[in-house]
């Protein structure tokens, strides 16, 4: 290689560099090449935006991502590979089927999706031209082989200063110059004498040099910069950007769903995405209310006043339609607890943040859980904060009250189905939002927690589908602080990027970092992908559906028929202390008075053991249900041995002929359909095949689809536990034959038998379907308090209003039973039925009904025994409520 050194004229060489226009220089976020997501000959690197930029395939080893949804737009960003810097357009489309759902021109690099406001970095660098060059490229052979990039790139390797001259007899069409934090501080000076041009690509751009033109580049931390009259001295603000020479184009949401496959196609090449993951169309509903107790309600409700808040809420979170309800505030002079004392005035005991008697049984267990459970049609609860239903639902609310140490502001506190805000935007909302998804403090440590650049886990961007601008993960001051997960100096840190620290996840300590924007926290990834798997898990309210809500079934990838199933029994609670065990005599207590038992287990309420008393006459076909999710075990001791109790899961065990059966209640989804044949018997071998495919079998008759008979094997202990449901809508008669007999089956009711491995036993259903009679209507919510024994003060709190909610069929009254029957302008009445025993020991049962405003409720009137216990006239509120929906 003829390697030569000369002195450089500075004066001509800056005269030659004015022959081209200035221009602006960029720093982009993601300088990353990573392996081609695309198959194909037009190779490519793709990310999917909605909330947040999610690479397109595991990018990074380890590094956990969420999906993209079905039903929300989406912009797609491509990064070409193949022919990376070429102009030629991009097209994008959509095909289902080999169906075009979707064709469009990608826009071009210069007009990709930028910062919500303008984000620099600082540049402080040695941008003056060297006194000589350690390389002068302008040998023919050598400039010719310089269009091999990678070729070019070793000269870079191996010298700190270049300068390429072209000229006629010596020319390469083109130059580029990779992205290398390693070159910081070389420098390269192109100068065109040629007769033809030549092009020079760098930092995701390229630049056309004419014959007499010039250009001086200078690579600081990998990024090459372009030296012009604005810069020279190497001190400038360099415009930062997600990712250069990417193709985007924004899909709507209709087009996005499970099944489809997208092309990149560029002239006579394309690159394919077969099989995109999309998941499910997540919704989530959520209900405000400001209350004040023995106060008025703070004024101040920031999230619930402001639809753009709604707006801007939706932007951070993995759901394809955001819902949320308005009630009108409620004031109360007087406030009745559970345990029958009437406060006025003040409070018993201090108040705090987290604390205060009202706090925990008035605003969350009876109001914002009772909002919860009305739109779910669960009409009594005991003092339980449990969420009761499988949507995505929660209740946020501001509290205020009245306590022995004054005035008190409730806030910071998230879960069940609730959220308890002091500041109702920022960081306070999005982390006590996030408990409700299932996250905990620091989800995922410091590689879940903090965000990160490209190179590293846990990095993106947020997006606003609507105004269309990027939401960085970093802070817009220049800081230069590393971060930590927790404590400044402690453990693990990531480094700024390009002097601006980098953010946390709301559930470790973050904030939203361009509130101007957008006023809550951007999620990392990794919450991210959690978040999306407990939405995913739960159904959503469907007035098209039949049962009236529907639920993503993955398998099948879509979303199916939920059946929304409440208890049909009411379980007295037993009373637990800490550590204590639970005798057999203590349940015989419980059982001699109430059918239905329920142990109730977690932290500081614990039992090691749960002794079963023996199975007999006195207790036959009653029910004890236990839950734990306590985390130390629990020992359960029944029909003469011992196991451990499953941790989070409803465990039932009926007393049956002698022994405790474990009573299977499976998911509506686990049951295996039985293919019933028109008029066609089922028989005894057919059942025992399903047997084969699942412990749990249902048989729907329907007209056209009907069996005269149905057929079981005897009841062993293959069987034993398997369950067999039958329903029968069909105009003819079915008969069901079992232990030696034969009968006709009932219509229009879910038939539920068990096998205890000797006999097929009939269960009355543990569970009841609840089906909303209507959707998203204005609705009065009926709640209070309530006592079966008439023992204490019933009490009806005023009604709630509401912009939005769901409403549920009369019930029939049944014999010595308790109902809330609430009377309408018209006349007319409607019926809710209640437990006829308190639930809690000691504590009135609290209920919670939605009726529909529409209709004109006037008086409610708790009713035990036939005798009115408590009437309350109702208020009707403001008719001017309204709610907002933010997506599809």
């Amino acid at each position: 290689m003829n390697v030569k050194k000369y002195a450089v004229e500075t004066e001509k060489k800056a005269l030659n560099h004015s022959g081209l226009k200035s221009r602006k220089n960029i720093t982009y976020f993601n300088n990353v090449t990573f392996p081609s997501d695309t198959q194909g000959e037009l190779e490519g690197t793709v990310y999917y935006v909605q909330n947040s930029i999610i690479p397109a395939g595991e990018h990074i080893y380890g590094d956990i991502q969420p999906d993209i949804i079905s039903n929300r737009k989406t912009m797609m960003m491509f990064k070409p590979h193949t022919d990376s810097l070429s102009s030629s357009p991009i097209f994008f489309t959509i095909y289902h089927n080999n169906e075009v759902l979707f064709h469009e021109e990608m826009l071009p690099p210069d007009h990709l999706t930028k910062i919500c406001t303008r984000v620099y970095t600082k540049i402080d660098a040695d941008f003056s031209l060297p006194s000589h060059f350690d390389f002068i490229l302008d040998d023919s052979e050598e400039l010719q082989n310089s269009k091999d990039a990678i070729y070019f790139n070793n000269f870079i390797k191996e010298y700190d200063s270049i300068n390429v001259v072209t000229y006629d007899g010596g020319h390469s069409p083109s130059f580029e110059l990779f992205y290398n934090t390693s070159y910081t501080g070389k420098k390269v000076f192109f100068e065109c004498t040629s007769t033809y041009g030549i092009t020079i690509s760098f930092n995701a751009s390229k630049r056309n040099l004419e014959k007499g033109e010039s250009i001086f580049l200078v690579n600081n931390k990998g990024t090459w910069y372009e030296v012009n009259d604005d810069n020279s001295s190497g001190k400038f603000s360099s415009e930062i950007q997600y990712m250069g020479n990417t193709w985007s184009v924004i899909v709507p949401y209709h087009v996005m769903y499970p099944g489809i496959k997208f092309k990149f196609s560029r002239e006579e090449k394309s690159g394919f995405i077969y099989n995109p993951v999309i998941k499910a169309p997540n919704e989530l509903i959520l209900n405000t209310i400001a209350i004040g107790m023995l106060t008025p309600h703070r004024e101040i409700f920031k999230f619930q006043e402001n639809p753009e808040y709604h707006r801007q809420y939706f932007q951070q979170i993995p759901v394809s339609r955001l819902t949320v309800n308005t009630y009108d505030p409620i004031d109360l002079d007087e406030v009745m607890l559970p345990d029958g004392r009437l406060l006025t005035g003040h409070a018993p005991g201090n108040g705090g943040w987290h604390d205060g008697i009202m706090r925990e049984q008035i605003a969350k267990s009876l109001i914002a859980s009772g909002i919860n459970n009305a739109n779910y049609g669960i009409n009594v609860t005991g003092r339980d904060l449990s969420p009761a239903g499988k949507v995505s639902q929660f209740t946020a609310h501001t509290t205020i009250g009245m306590y022995e140490n004054g005035l008190i502001v409730h806030g910071g506190s998230g879960g069940s189905g609730m959220v308890t805000l002091d500041d109702t935007i920022r960081n306070e909302f999005s982390h006590e939002a996030g408990h409700n998804f299932g996250l905990g403090h620091y989800p995922g440590g410091f590689n879940g927690s903090v965000n990160q650049i490209p190179t590293h886990r846990n990095s993106t961007w947020g997006w606003d589908c609507d105004k269309n601008f990027f939401l960085p993960n970093f802070r817009q001051k220049i800081t230069h602080q590393p971060t930590y997960l927790e404590y400044e100096g402690v453990g693990e840190y990531a480094l700024p990027f390009e002097g601006h620290s980098l953010g946390k996840d709301a559930m470790a300590g973050g904030a939203p970092m361009y509130e101007k924007y957008n006023a809550f926290t951007l999620h990392t990834p990794y919450s991210l992908y959690y978040i999306q798997k407990n939405l995913e898990s739960k159904a959503v309210f469907n007035p098209d559906s039949k049962t009236g809500f529907s639920i993503w079934d993955s398998k099948k990838n879509k979303m199916v028929d939920y059946n929304h199933i409440i208890e049909n029994f009411h379980f007295k609670y037993i009373k637990i202390k800490n550590e204590i065990n639970i005798s057999a005599d203590n349940i015989s207590k419980y059982l001699d008075e109430y059918d239905y038992i329920y142990i109730s287990l977690y932290n500081g309420r614990w039992a090691k053991n749960i002794y079963f008393p023996m199975s007999d006459s006195e207790n036959n076909g009653k029910i004890i249900k236990i839950k734990t999710s306590a985390s130390y075990r629990v020992y359960l001791h029944m029909n003469g041995s011992s196991f451990t109790a499953m941790k989070n899961v409803d465990l039932y065990f009926l007393s049956h002929d002698g022994s405790w059966l474990e009573m299977k209640y499976p998911d509506l989804e686990q049951y295996k359909d039985v293919d019933v044949s028109n008029d066609t018997s089922i028989t005894s071998t057919e059942i025992n095949d399903y047997f084969n495919m699942s412990p749990y079998l249902f048989i729907h008759c329907q007209n056209y689809r009907w069996t005269p008979d149905i057929h079981f094997p005897p009841a062993n202990s293959n069987n034993k536990g398997n369950v067999i449901k039958i329903h029968v809508e069909s105009g003819y008669d079915v008969r069901i034959h079992m232990n030696g007999i034969s009968f006709l089956a009932e219509k229009h009711i879910d038939l539920h038998y068990i096998s205890d491995g000797y006999t097929w036993f009939f269960d009355s259903m543990l569970y009841i379907e609840r089906i909303p009679f209507e959707q998203g209507i204005k609705v009065i919510t009926i709640l209070g308090y309530y006592d079966p024994k008439n023992q204490l003060p019933s009490y009806i709190y005023p009604a709630l209003n509401a912009a939005f909610g769901m409403v549920y069929k009369s019930d029939e009254i049944k014999d010595n039973s308790c109902y809330l029957e609430v009377e309408y302008e018209n006349g007319t009445k409607s019926i809710h039925i209640l437990a006829h025993f308190r639930l809690t020991d000691n504590e009135m049962n609290q209920f919670h009904v939605n009726v529909s405003r529409e209709r004109l409720p006037r008086i409610a009137r708790i009713i035990i025994r036939g005798v009115v216990a408590a009437e309350k006239s109702i208020n009707l509120g403001s008719d001017n409520l309204t709610y907002t929906i933010n997506g599809y």
